[in-house]
């Protein structure tokens, strides 16, 4: 995504959109627990396998999952499949909107429930949709073209789901969050409408509930990089910690120790709301282009450019990770 102005005297990188706003002054903060060492190791040929159905359909042919289309309405059916079939409880939070690239269309959050023993929720998230717009291709005659999103949310869905297939039982009920209307803005408006939407939906007690959200956005790339996000580190940073602890004890040399961009992205819905959140996300450090892959909201956003093992080592932190918030659920 592209720098916009973002109103309140910020500027933001929507899902990126970038803020390089108020830096975070480290008070009252606490070393987290020693991170535990996930049980399993992710499938990369199986992630590349989840992504490759949320991308093509039946006949080979794309399938762009641009809200107001077919293939929106045929991705939204695959994805409920793909959380039944991993013994979620499948919900849809229905709800419409009027989006800049696409003017208004009916949009839907999959929400998938796995019951703990508690009732503290861990929540993984993701957006579905792919953007209707390839605005950052390299060859302007193809700007007007949509996206394939494989990075730029079918890789991002497909870790949190098989995230789902090596997480043993939990004490706290797991909620996998799939966003929709995430990636359809423009300038400072129109960005993660889906999860602007749920957030403000909840009531004080549902939020209460809520021990952690872990957000991945783009972790496919084969040179990916996580740095800190700037909201995750400034409003969630025992969260964050928390991650990279679990990150470094797996050696998972994506994820880099050292501050990036702030990100108008899922996550920053419910850190307005007071829930600790933190988004797992790409943010490199090649000036030339922002924080984001050469493949983001461009046309080469494909099956071709994504790595398996990329998307391999996130799941295993996230599922590291849910494992060590799991002991501090009451």
């Amino acid at each position: 995504m592209q720098l916009a102005p973002l109103v309140l005297l910020i500027a933001a990188v929507a899902a990126g959109c970038v803020d390089d706003g108020v830096p975070f002054d480290g008070a009252n903060v606490t070393d987290p627990p020693t991170p535990r060492v996930p049980p399993g190791s992710a499938d990369a040929q199986e992630l590349l396998e989840l992504a490759e159905a949320q991308v093509v359909a039946p006949d080979g042919a794309p399938r762009y999952r641009t809200p107001g289309t077919a293939g929106h309405a045929d991705g939204l059916a695959v994805l409920r499949d793909l959380m039944a079939q991993r013994g979620l409880l499948v919900t849809d939070d229905a709800f419409s909107a009027d989006l800049p690239l696409t003017g208004p269309v009916n949009l839907t959050n999959l929400v998938g429930v796995r019951p703990g023993t508690s009732d503290h929720e861990i929540w993984l998230a993701a957006h579905w949709d792919s953007r209707a717009r390839a605005d950052d291709d390299p060859d302007p005659a193809l700007r007007s073209k949509a996206c394939l999103g494989a990075n730029d949310g079918a890789a991002s869905v497909a870790v949190v789901l098989h995230a789902m297939d090596l997480l043993p039982p939990t004490n706290a009920t797991i909620r996998v969050v799939l966003f929709d209307g995430e990636d359809q803005g423009e300038g400072p408006s129109g960005w993660a409408v889906g999860s602007d939407h749920m957030a403000r939906s909840l009531d004080a007690t549902a939020l209460a509930r809520i021990e952690a959200m872990l957000l991945i956005d783009m972790p496919g790339d084969p040179e990916l990089q996580v740095r800190r996000e700037g909201y995750s580190h400034a409003h969630a940073r025992w969260l964050t910690d928390l991650v990279f602890a679990v990150a470094a004890q797996q050696g998972a040399t994506s994820f880099i120790d050292a501050l990036g961009p702030q990100i108008l992205d899922d996550h920053r819905p419910f850190l307005d709301r007071g829930v600790a959140a933190v988004d797992l996300i790409h943010l490199d450090d090649d000036s030339r282009r922002g924080p984001f892959p050469w493949t983001h909201h461009t046309t080469h956003d494909t099956l071709e450019n994504l790595s398996g093992e990329r998307m391999a080592e996130v799941t295993n932190v996230l599922v590291g990770a849910i494992l060590e918030l799991d002991g501090r659920a009451h």
